[in-house]
Parts: C-alpha cells; structure tokens; sequence
C-alpha cells in the first residue's frame, strides 16, 4: 500500500471517529442520551443533525433539528480539583411544535431541556447528563454545603413564582393603603370644610346679632333723647 492510501487512510478515519471530549464526541453523547431518556419514547437519526422524536411527557411526535452545539471549557469544584474539565451545550428547534408548547409546559420542557447540557469527566472520559453532575456535586461536598443550593436549583420556577405574588400582593396591598390614606385625607379635607363652613356661619350669625345690637343702641339713644326734649 503506497504512502499516500495509508494517509488517505488515516485522515479518514480519524474524520469518521470522534476524538474523547471533542465536539463529535460530545453529540455521540447527547444522542445516545436522548435514546435512553425517560421522557422521550422514540429517538431516531434521520440525516445530519436532523431527528426524528416522540415525547412521554409532552405532546409532540415530529421532527427535531439541531440548530447549534458546542464545548466549552468548565471547572468547578469544592476542593480545588475537578474531574470535570468541559461542558457542552445542544440548541435545538421542534419545528412540527406549536408555539405555545414551552409555555405551556414550561416545567416539563425545562426538565427535559437539561439532558442538552452534559459534562465531561475527564478522568473517565465521558460525557454525564446534568442530573449525574448534580448527584456528584453532592457526594463531593458536604450536604450542609450544597444542600440549600441544589434545593434553590430544584425549586427555582417555585421560588420565581412566588416572589412575583409576593411583590403582586405587596402591590396591591401598597394600592390599598395609598387609598386608605387617600379616603382618609379626603375625609380630613370634609370635614375640615364643615368645620369651616360652620364657622362662617358662627361668623355670620356673631356679625348679625352684633348688628342688631347696634341698631337696638342707637334706638335706645333716640329715645333717651326725645325724653329729654
């Protein structure tokens, strides 16, 4: 075999095997994922980064196309070594999916929508879902210390809707108040015009009685001086 078939050869088949950990490597992973994810009944392959799926848990039967993926380099750990070095990331697009589908199923989407990010052990070179990473995560540290985060990380849609009631309520019992002291003020205001209003006529009854006070004076001074005449 001449040199130039065995390096015919040899860049074919290191273009057809995915090297560990790279990016061919990576969506070889997340396909064999998805064929043994609980939430999906049906995975198949039908042309490059195009699929055909069946969900258990959401309505959709269709296709499935690949729209991005990628590896990143990643590290994080409590000791300050990881046998995580990189994670990847698949964008898809269920172009047969009605638009509201992830609205409407936003929580069971979202559940499934984690089995497109995986991490890379590279001790044991392979690519884990993000349910296995988090199981890790935990036996690597102390449940004291990541206890409260996953917990934060689990119920995350939960907390999120709460927070908007809460400030929903806070709202509407901030309107509440604002017009409690805005009813109030208003009846101060009420009020104080009663009270001016029956002063004016204190004031204006005070004025006539002190007037026909006068005219009775003055009458009473004629008449002295017609006594006197």
């Amino acid at each position: 075999m001449s040199y130039l078939k065995i390096l015919a050869l040899f860049l074919f088949s290191t273009s057809v095997f995915a090297e560990a950990g790279d990016k061919r490597d990576f969506l070889l992973a997340w396909e064999k994922i998805q064929s043994s994810n609980s939430q999906v009944e049906s995975f198949e392959k039908i042309d490059d980064l195009k699929y055909k799926i069946k969900f258990t848990s959401l309505p959709y039967e269709g296709e499935l196309v690949v729209v991005a993926y990628d590896v990143e380099t990643f590290e994080f750990s409590t000791t300050g070594e990881s046998d995580f070095n990189k994670t990847g990331y698949v964008e898809i697009d269920l172009p047969d999916a009605l638009e509201e589908l992830a609205v409407k199923y936003s929580r069971t989407y979202y559940k499934w929508a984690e089995s497109n990010t995986l991490y890379y052990n590279q001790k044991t070179q392979e690519w884990i879902s993000q349910k296995q990473y988090n199981e890790y995560l935990m036996n690597e540290g102390s449940e004291e210390t990541f206890g409260a985060l996953f917990w934060l990380w689990e119920y995350w849609s939960y907390i999120l809707v709460f927070i908007i009631l809460y400030f929903f309520v806070s709202s509407v019992l901030g309107n509440k108040k604002i017009k409690e002291s805005l009813d109030l003020q208003k009846e101060s205001v009420e009020q104080a015009n009663i009270l001016s209003k029956a002063s004016m006529e204190a004031i204006e009854k005070s004025l006539s009685q002190h007037e026909r006070t006068n005219e009775l004076l003055v009458e009473l001074i004629e008449e002295v001086k017609k006594q006197k005449t």
